[in-house]
C-alpha cells in the first residue's frame, strides 16, 4: 500500500478492499468522471495564443464559495445520510469533516481553472455555479451518486474566459461559456446532430452519445448508457425508464431500484442479513466488509486467502482452513508455497530447501527471487547483496548503506540520500526518510496527524488513514483488532468481517 494515491485508496475502499457483490451496480454504458472532478468536460490543455481573459468581463465568482463549497455540502449531506462512514476506520463520518475535505479535493481538482482566474485569463460564473450543484442535487434521488453526465454536459457553463465566439483563445471553454477553444479559436459548441468537440463537449444541455451530440434521452427512448439518458432515468435494456419499485416485473436487478434484488419475476428486498455470494445486495449498492487487524494462523486456523496464513502456510480452499505447506519434494501449492524454511525449485516446480550462495534462485509467494537471508538473487542466481555501484537484486535490494536507484540505464545501488537528495523510490533515502514523489527528493517521514497523499509519507512504521472526513492523515501502524485497509502489524494480515458485511448504497463511492 506505500505509494498507493489517496483517491487509489478511496476507490479502493469500495471497489478492491470491499468487494462489489454479484448483484451490485448494474449500472450500464461508460465509465465518467465524479461530479467532484466532472465539470464540463473540457480539456483543460487546449493550447493557442492571445487570447483576450476574464478582466474584461464581470468579476469572476468564487471557486471555492460558488462551486466546491456548496457541492461538497450536498455531497456530504447524502454520505452521511446513506451510512456511508461505515467504510472509515473510525466506522462514523463527521459531516463538518467530510465537507472541509471534500471542498479542499474539489479546489485541488479544479487548479487549473483557479490560477486561470487568478492570472485575469478566465472567470467564474457564480448564478452557474450555483445552479450546476442544485441540478445535481435534484437529478440525483437518494443514495444514488451523483451522474457525471450531469456536471459534465447538462450543468451550464460556471467557468469560461470572454474570448467572443471567432476570436483567439487559450482557455478551453470561451464566449461566456458558448464557446469551445480549439485550435487557439472560439468556436460554437457542437450543435445537436454534430460531432461531439474536444473532450466529448457538445452545446450545453446535450451529450455526446456515440461520438455525435444529442439531448438525452426521455422515458422510453432508446439508449446504450445510463448517461444518454435524462437524469434520474436509467439505461434498462436499451432503453431508458424509471427503476422499479417492489412488486415490479424484472428480468435482473438493473430494472428495480437501489437497493432492491430481482426476485424473478419481481423487484424486491433483498434478504436480511450479511451480503454473501448466497445474499447479494441489490442494485446499485455495494458489499462492504470492514477490515481489521488479524494475527496470520497456522494449521487449523480459518482463512480465506494465503495471507490470512503465516509464512510456510497456505489457505486450503477446500476447507478455508490454514494448512501447512509442502514438504521438502513434493510439488508446491497455490504457485509458490511450500512448508517453513523452503521454497519452489524454479525448474521442477516442487519444493527445496531455501537456495544459499551459488545456487539457482528459487520461487516465493513474493516472486522468483528467494535467497538464503543475506544473500540475493542476481541473473538468477544467489550471491552476495550487490554493493555501491553494482546493479540491483532482482528485487531491488543492495548490501547495507546502500539503495537501489532507477536510472535510465538500470538500476543500480548507491549510498542512501540525506534528507533533500534525489530520489525515485523510498529504498534510496535513509532510516527515517521517504521519496517525496511531488519533489522527487527524501524528505523526513511525517508525524501522526500530517496529511498524506502518496501513502509512503507515514512511513515503516505508519499507515496513510481517512479520518472522520474522508480525508487522508498519518496514523499509527494498525495492531490487533484495529481497523485496516491495508496494512497491519508484523505477524498481522488486514482480512475483511464477512460477518459483518453490509450493503451501501452507490454513492459511498464519492468518498
Amino acid at each position: 500500500m506505500r505509494a498507493l494515491h489517496a483517491r487509489t485508496l478511496l476507490v479502493a475502499a469500495l471497489g478492491v478492499t470491499l468487494p462489489a457483490c454479484g448483484d451490485g451496480d448494474s449500472t450500464s454504458g461508460t465509465t465518467t468522471t465524479t461530479s467532484g472532478t466532472g465539470g464540463t468536460g473540457a480539456t483543460m490543455t487546449s493550447g493557442g495564443a492571445g487570447g483576450s481573459g476574464g478582466a474584461g468581463g464581470a468579476p469572476s465568482g468564487s471557486l471555492e464559495a460558488d462551486y466546491c463549497a456548496p457541492l461538497a455540502a450536498f455531497v456530504c449531506k447524502r454520505l452521511v445520510t446513506c451510512g456511508c462512514g461505515f467504510i472509515l476506520p473510525s466506522g462514523t463520518l463527521d459531516e463538518a469533516a467530510c465537507t472541509s475535505s471534500y471542498t479542499a479535493r474539489c479546489l485541488q481538482a479544479y487548479a487549473p481553472i483557479e490560477s486561470a482566474v487568478a492570472s485575469g485569463t478566465a472567470r467564474i460564473l457564480p448564478d452557474a455555479a450555483h445552479a450546476c450543484v442544485a441540478l445535481l442535487e435534484a437529478s440525483t434521488p437518494g443514495c444514488e451518486r451523483p451522474r457525471g453526465s450531469v456536471a459534465q454536459a447538462l450543468c451550464p457553463s460556471w467557468f469560461t474566459s470572454d474570448s467572443p465566439l471567432g476570436a483567439a483563445c487559450d482557455f478551453p471553454i470561451c464566449a461566456a461559456g458558448q464557446g469551445l477553444c480549439v485550435n487557439a479559436v472560439c468556436e460554437p459548441r457542437p450543435p445537436a446532430g454534430d460531432p461531439c468537440g474536444q473532450g466529448g463537449v457538445c452545446a450545453e444541455g446535450l451529450v455526446c452519445v456515440a461520438g455525435a451530440c444529442a439531448a438525452p434521452a426521455k422515458q422510453g427512448e432508446g439508449c446504450d448508457s445510463n448517461d444518454a439518458c435524462e437524469p434520474p432515468l436509467h439505461c434498462v435494456d436499451s432503453v431508458c425508464t424509471s427503476l422499479n419499485q417492489a412488486g415490479a416485473d424484472c428480468t435482473d436487478a438493473s430494472a428495480c431500484a437501489l437497493g432492491l434484488v430481482c426476485d424473478s419475476p419481481l423487484c424486491a428486498p433483498r434478504p436480511e442479513g450479511p451480503c454473501l455470494d448466497s445474499a447479494p445486495c441489490g442494485n446499485l449498492t455495494t458489499c462492504a466488509a470492514p477490515r481489521t487487524c488479524k494475527p496470520q494462523g497456522t494449521t487449523g486456523a480459518p482463512c480465506a486467502q494465503d495471507e490470512a496464513c503465516s509464512p510456510g502456510f497456505y489457505c486450503d480452499l477446500a476447507t478455508s482452513l490454514c494448512a501447512e505447506g509442502p514438504g521438502v519434494g513434493l510439488p508446491c501449492v497455490n504457485t509458490a508455497v511450500c512448508g517453513p524454511g523452503l521454497a519452489c525449485d524454479t525448474d521442477n516446480g516442487n519444493c527445496i530447501p531455501v537456495p544459499g550462495d551459488g545456487a539457482p534462485c528459487a520461487f516465493g509467494p513474493m516472486g522468483p527471487f528467494v535467497c538464503q537471508d543475506g544473500l540475493g538473487c542476481n541473473n538468477g542466481v544467489c550471491g552476495p547483496l550487490p554493493g555501491d555501484g553494482q546493479p540491483c537484486t532482482v528485487d531491488s535490494r543492495c548490501d547495507s548503506g546502500l539503495g537501489c536507484d532507477f536510472t535510465a540505464d538500470g538500476s543500480f545501488c548507491v549510498p542512501l540520500k540525506d534528507e533533500g537528495g534525489s530520489c525515485q523510490t523510498d529504498r534510496t533515502c535513509k532510516s527515517g526518510l521517504f521519496c517525496d514523489y511531488s519533489k522527487n527528493q527524501c524528505a523526513a517521514v511525517r508525524p501522526t496527524g500530517a496529511p498524506c497523499k502518496d501513502g509512503n509519507e507515514c512511513g515503516t512504521t505508519g499507515s496513510c488513514m481517512p479520518d472522520d472526513g474522508g480525508a487522508f492523515q498519518c496514523a499509527p501502524l494498525p495492531s490487533a483488532g484495529d481497523r485496516c485497509l491495508f496494512d497491519c502489524e508484523a505477524s498481522f494480515y488486514c482480512g475483511p468481517d464477512a460477518a459483518a458485511s453490509v450493503c451501501l448504497p452507490d454513492v459511498c463511492k464519492e468518498l
